[in-house]
């Protein structure tokens, strides 16, 4: 069974981490901060934290990955990529 994201407007899609490493990526250059390795580690405990809640159930809301997301930046000790990720989701979801 693949694992599905419900969006804000209750549409259903796959989960991509594609589209997870790109948004942390694109959140860190747009601080300066290019290190590719930065990106990985971040996704990787990511990854290992959405595997436990993926293993319950096949779906969650986005806003489930964007904190895990935002808690493993802020304990990464990098706010200001935080806070770029943050503010990232804030104005993509004042579109619905």
């Amino acid at each position: 069974m693949s694992k599905k994201v419900i969006k804000k407007n209750g549409e259903k899609t796959d989960f991509s981490l594609d589209k997870l490493s790109t948004a942390i990526l694109k959140a860190s250059e747009s601080v300066w901060f290019t290190d590719k390795s930065f990106v990985e580690n971040i996704l990787k405990k990511v990854q290992n934290e959405l595997n436990t809640f993926f293993s319950n159930e096949h779906e969650l809301p986005v806003e489930k990955i964007e904190d895990i997301t935002e808690r493993e930046l802020m304990k990464s000790w990098r706010y200001n990529i935080a806070k770029a990720y943050i503010i990232h989701w804030y104005r993509k979801h004042l579109k619905y």
